[in-house]
């Protein structure tokens, strides 16, 4: 177990994208290396963790790490995020899907940089007023379990693509300022309680076609 801690943290030293393998070494490894200890002068730019975390709990020094653009934290089951995770300011994509989060974090709000979080495969039940502070251009929250959507989505500043596929919305319960009042340019709505047919009949619905197509145009 020495020697594969050893290993680790010269990895830490030479690489921008650390692994972590899914089994109890590689947990152990975590631990061991101390290599959180070190993160403000290694200063990676790109961390991916594999599974497991135990218990689901990021280490609070994950936070040090100042310079950290690139975040992937898929099936770590994940269930909250450490209160200074907002300090990692350089942050520009996180990737948190298939965790056990109930809520979404709000320490996403004080990622200025942040462009795009996958919040896909969790537990999530409601888009919370705060998301208006959140800065992302694109905000993955499929296969979740969303009913409820704040009027303040449509606020995000940077927001153009909001993915809400497979979710438990009501046709009634997506704010029609989505469509009418927001910067949003793709909305993925399938696989909710209503025919998707339907929301061409919401008022603003034109607003957000001449959007999507003038988006469209741009990648033809």
């Amino acid at each position: 177990m020495l020697w594969m801690a050893r290993t680790f943290s010269m990895l830490w030293r030479h690489l921008a994208c650390v692994k972590l393998q899914g089994c109890e070494g590689g947990a152990a490894v975590f631990r061991k290396s101390r290599a959180w200890d070190c993160a403000e002068w290694l200063a990676p730019v790109s961390l991916r963790v594999y599974p497991v975390l135990c218990g689901g709990k990021l280490p609070d020094d994950l936070c040090k790490l100042k310079k950290l653009e690139t975040l992937h934290l898929a099936a770590n089951q994940i269930t909250r995020l450490p209160a200074d995770f907002g300090q990692l300011s350089a942050l520009k994509t996180l990737n948190l899907s298939g965790n056990q989060l109930r809520a979404m974090p709000t320490q996403l709000c004080s990622l200025r940089h942040l462009d795009v979080v996958d919040l896909s495969r969790n537990k999530i039940q409601a888009i919370p007023d705060e998301v208006s502070g959140v800065q992302a251009i694109e905000i993955n929250l499929n296969q979740n379990q969303i009913s409820l959507i704040s009027v303040q989505v449509s606020q995000c500043p940077r927001l153009k693509v909001l993915r809400l596929e497979e979710n438990c919305l009501e046709l009634n319960m997506l704010p029609q300022s989505i469509l009418s009042d927001s910067q949003i340019s793709l909305l993925a709505v399938e696989g909710n309680l209503f025919e998707i047919k339907k929301l061409q009949d919401l008022d603003g619905y034109d607003k957000y076609m001449e959007r999507f197509t003038a988006t469209r145009k741009k990648f033809v």
